[in-house]
């Protein structure tokens, strides 16, 4: 398929959230208490045995989530899966992952407020954005974010987004459809069960600026996906670098990237991240003692004397003060909720007519409901991505 114009792929998605508009959406929206905050994030409960809820990025539809890339790279994986990596490659950087795990359960915003009202924290979904590998391919809800990354490249030596130089450039857009990835979980789809993760409004900024979803994948799978090559000018990436402040809007500076700068560099991890990491890595048919064996032809050391990031006590009364100042506000501002109410089935009164009554009130919805919507959705439209998507085939490897 041809590449089309920027112009054209943003009306064709907006085309495509519209024919997911229902009636009752359309008579919400003359409402201003339906309206949901920019930003906004809603408090959805997993509805998965566990009393776990997610902040999810409030999207209207979730009907499809982007991602946004330069060209098509063949094969598209994660970046735990890149270049000839080996199982020691793997099984590193999941120790990595496990001292990120650590240090973010010490941080007094986890644990008196997510851990507190149960609220997930995405370890890994941090790690991604944050630059440590992870088996994660980041997608969003917004259409400009994933096109912010198509359209402004990143330049690895100053650590910052830039305009592209030239007039006639060409980018990807991918997208996932929600639904479909579900099916190939269950019949009834909870979308974000199997292979989507939500990221969203965690206790860092960047997930949240960036609407953040994730695609989780396999080793030796390749992306599946529908995607889109457009056409964009040098002054299209300009507008969009200036709409981000430079990347700033999106890739903002905290505290956790130079933590997280000081774990990718790290030679040494205590035998407690030792066993957090063979739960993480699930390498098939090697023991502890191979794996040992493995990190030590590679002097990485598992040791009791290991130094490891953490927040001094300085650092931690710097995030309560920040935290109690503004930042509590801030976060909770964001936040929105939905009520859920279950009827009985109706009964009928002495007078003939038919009511239900209510058989339970949740203070939030939770995944099956916004799940059965989004089927719902789909059906309604017929089809999983807008016009000028096509398939992409997945690269076939061993």
């Amino acid at each position: 398929m041809d590449a089309i114009s920027l112009k054209q792929l943003k009306d064709n998605v907006a085309a495509f959230y519209q024919e997911g508009v229902f009636d009752c959406d359309k008579q919400f929206e003359q409402f201003p208490l339906f309206k949901t905050p920019d930003n906004a994030f809603e408090i959805v409960s997993k509805n998965d045995g566990s009393q776990q809820k997610l902040l999810i990025p409030c999207a209207g539809q979730y009907s499809i989530l982007f991602r946004g890339q330069s060209k098509d790279f063949s094969p598209c994986v994660p970046t735990l899966y890149r270049g000839d990596y080996t199982a020691v490659d793997v099984f590193i950087e999941r120790l990595r992952l496990a001292v990120l795990i650590e240090l973010l359960d010490s941080h007094p915003v986890v644990k008196e407020i997510f851990i507190k009202n149960q609220w997930k924290v995405d370890y890994e979904g941090l790690a991604q954005h944050y630059g440590l590998k992870t088996a994660m391919l980041d997608f969003t809800s917004d259409i400009d974010v994933a096109l912010f990354f198509a359209m402004c490249p990143y330049n690895p030596q100053t650590d910052s987004y830039e305009s592209v130089t030239t007039e006639n450039n060409t980018g990807v857009i991918f997208s996932v459809s929600p639904v479909q990835m579900a099916m190939f979980g269950s019949t009834m789809p909870n979308l974000f069960s199997h292979k989507i993760e939500v990221i969203g409004l965690q206790p860092f900024e960047r997930p949240a600026l960036q609407r953040g979803f994730a695609l989780r994948m396999n080793e030796g799978e390749d992306l599946q996906a529908w995607k889109c090559h457009f056409t964009f000018t040098k002054a299209d990436s300009e507008e969009y670098l200036r709409k981000f402040n430079n990347g700033h809007g999106l890739w903002c500076t905290d505290i956790l990237v130079g933590k997280v700068n000081e774990i990718k560099s790290l030679t040494a991890f205590t035998p407690q991240h030792f066993r957090k990491a063979y739960k993480l890595a699930a390498l098939k048919g090697l023991s502890k003692t191979q794996i040992r064996a493995m990190l030590q032809e590679r002097k990485i050391l598992i040791t009791n004397k290991a130094s490891y990031p953490v927040f001094s006590i300085d650092e931690k009364q710097n995030i309560i003060d920040n935290w109690n100042n503004f930042g509590e506000q801030k976060f909770f501002s964001r936040i929105v909720t939905r009520r859920m109410i279950t009827l009985n089935n109706s009964e009928t009164n002495e007078q003939g007519e038919k009511r239900g009554h209510i058989k339970e009130e949740k203070p939030n919805i939770d995944i099956n409901h916004i799940s059965h919507i989004e089927l719902l959705r789909t059906i309604q439209t017929g089809r999983l991505a807008p016009n000028g998507f096509e398939a992409r085939r997945p690269h076939s490897s061993v």
